[in-house]
């Protein structure tokens, strides 16, 4: 996405120009002042999820580990876009299976190792909300998933997001590709 400028003068009769929304953070290695920059609302959410009485816990799993709690997760979350889609389960999960199988993730974990991280955030001990990121010089979040009603107003989704954006500035990425997120207001 940052390299937009590089693609503007392009153009092709056989090329199709289609527009996205991706929401990118450049990484200050000042893990402080990067999260003093974030919504206040998130801080709240990362300061609830750390308190000692919280019963949110985060792990890091490297090379495939988590990788089980997170596909779960996953295929919790497709159940959601069924019911909000108004879609047969049965087709929402088939998609889901098609296009994300586990063997796929697998395969990426073996192939990028230790750079292949599953960050999972579980409340009273069950998986939450997770997050798949690549470390690079980009570093990118490339697949999300959420037990809404697990997660609640916990903070859970706010503490993944804060660690994996934390790990990829100690490896140090210059950068942190959230992905796109359509063009809903909310979503952005």
């Amino acid at each position: 996405p940052v390299d937009q400028a590089h693609w503007e003068h392009v153009r092709s009769p056989s090329l199709s120009r289609i527009r996205r929304r991706v929401h990118v953070l450049d990484l200050d290695p000042d893990l402080d002042r990067l999260l003093a920059k974030a919504k206040g609302t998130t801080r709240r959410d990362i300061r609830r999820a750390n308190r000692p009485t919280s019963d949110v816990e985060v792990r890091v799993g490297r090379a495939g580990e988590l990788l089980d709690d997170h596909y779960r997760l996953f295929l919790t979350s497709a159940r959601r876009w069924s019911a909000r889609q108004h879609e047969p389960l049965a087709m929402t999960l088939w998609r889901a299976r098609r296009r994300d199988p586990l063997g796929k993730l697998q395969a990426m974990a073996r192939s990028l190792g230790q750079r292949f991280v599953v960050v999972v955030g579980y409340c009273n001990g069950q998986p939450a909300s997770s997050a798949i990121v690549l470390l690079g010089g980009t570093t990118r979040d490339t697949r999300g998933a959420t037990d809404v009603e697990l997660a609640g107003n916990s903070g859970v989704n706010s503490l993944v997001q804060w660690t994996a954006i934390s790990l990829a500035a100690e490896y140090g990425s210059a950068l942190y590709n959230m992905g796109e997120s359509g063009w809903s207001p909310g979503l952005s």
